[in-house]
């Protein structure tokens, strides 16, 4: 699902057909910034595969950000530039 919102789009990972395991659930696109948001309750931990795939983002040059709390989603905002 692609949803819009001002000159910022997101999508989720998980219902847009991409079946790569250990894939961030949301990927942000903005202005040529792209984040890739792993979203968790909080005390929640991130599987084996998660951990592997934002490593892998990383080395891609890509952020990311895993979410728990209103401030992460602060954070994000920040980076993405909102």
């Amino acid at each position: 699902m692609l949803k819009q919102r001002g000159d910022c789009l997101a999508m989720s990972l998980n219902s847009s057909g991409i079946s790569l395991k250990g894939m961030p659930d949301v990927m942000i696109m903005k202005e040529g910034k792209v984040l890739f948001c792993e979203i968790k309750e909080p005390g929640d931990r991130l599987s084996l595969i998660q951990m592997e795939r934002i490593g892998q983002l990383h080395r891609l040059g890509f952020d990311t950000k895993v979410i728990r709390t209103k401030e992460d989603i602060e954070e994000v905002i920040k980076i993405i530039g909102g």
